[in-house]
């Protein structure tokens, strides 16, 4: 029932905004199924999840907060660290760009939903399944050491 209204409202975007591809090519490509309006919020909210989700996994490299974490730091060495902070940067930059957009008019958002998922489907969406391979095959071939116990037995 609200589906119909989506497509709808996508039908007037993409009346307005000649470059944003098929509703179906966005949901496949982002993983979602728009089954409601309001659409391009929607649209927005999942790109900025799908960044924010990469941003989560680079900031563990970059400054790791539990035990894992840091032995995942230490798979890379430095100069391959200082690059990821590179491409977490540009992650950043975007998150926040999204948000911005959030609080803008329709227009600026069609602008900031066609520029991102450009890129993403571009450049970012392989530089991130690079780097999640990479962690598997690092992660397989990791061997947890055995820890010696701290605890007091007095």
């Amino acid at each position: 029932m609200y589906r119909k209204e989506a497509l709808q409202e996508f039908e007037e975007l993409k009346k307005k905004y000649k470059e944003l591809p098929a509703l179906e090519e966005i949901e496949s490509e982002l993983d979602i199924f728009i089954d409601r309006p309001p659409v391009l919020t929607t649209l927005l909210g999942r790109l900025y999840d799908t960044f924010q989700n990469i941003s989560r996994h680079y900031m563990v490299v970059v400054q790791p907060s539990s035990y894992i974490d840091a032995v995942e730091s230490d798979f890379y060495k430095e100069d391959e660290s200082e690059k990821i902070k590179e491409q977490l940067k540009q992650f950043l930059f975007i998150t926040h760009d999204i948000i911005s957009a959030f609080y803008s008019d329709d227009k600026k958002r069609a602008e900031v939903f066609m520029k991102y998922f450009k890129l993403f489907r571009k450049e970012y969406k392989e530089m991130a399944r690079k780097f999640f391979s990479e962690q598997a095959e690092l992660w397989k071939k990791y061997e947890f050491k055995a820890k010696k116990s701290n605890s007091y037995m007095g």
